[in-house]
């Protein structure tokens, strides 16, 4: 099952969630946690560099909110700097960001940054 499958997932969930919701955010999803946790962009506006991280949990039914972006989650993932960890599964929950993977993180960075939404016309 590919990302595209998890997005449309994703926004199942949330509307059985949030079954009261006005509306369904558009979310994207970049990762599912071994725990079956969904890892999306919470896709508000155009601009890309604004997406915040959101996660369903699946053990603990709910979604999470984070206030930043993806390599910036998955860096305080890997370093273990939220107050809890985030995933269901705790085998990236940190495990360190050193050395010659520190060094990879402004390629990764780029490589991972959606792309930005084509203008309307």
């Amino acid at each position: 099952m590919g990302m595209q499958q998890e997005s449309v997932n994703a926004e199942a969930v949330w509307r059985a969630a949030e079954p009261c919701a006005a509306e369904i955010p558009r979310l994207i999803a970049w990762g599912v946690g071994s725990s079956a946790d969904i890892l999306c962009w919470l896709a508000t506006g155009t601009d890309p560099d604004k997406w915040l991280v959101v996660v369903w949990g699946r053990g603990d039914a709910r979604w999470a909110e984070y206030a930043c972006r993806m390599l910036e989650f998955l860096c305080r993932l890997f370093r273990a700097e939220f107050d809890e960890c985030p995933l269901g599964d705790v085998s990236l929950w940190g495990v360190g960001f050193t050395g010659a993977r520190a060094r990879a993180l402004p390629v990764m960075a780029r490589l991972v940054t959606p792309r930005r939404a084509a203008p309307a016309p």
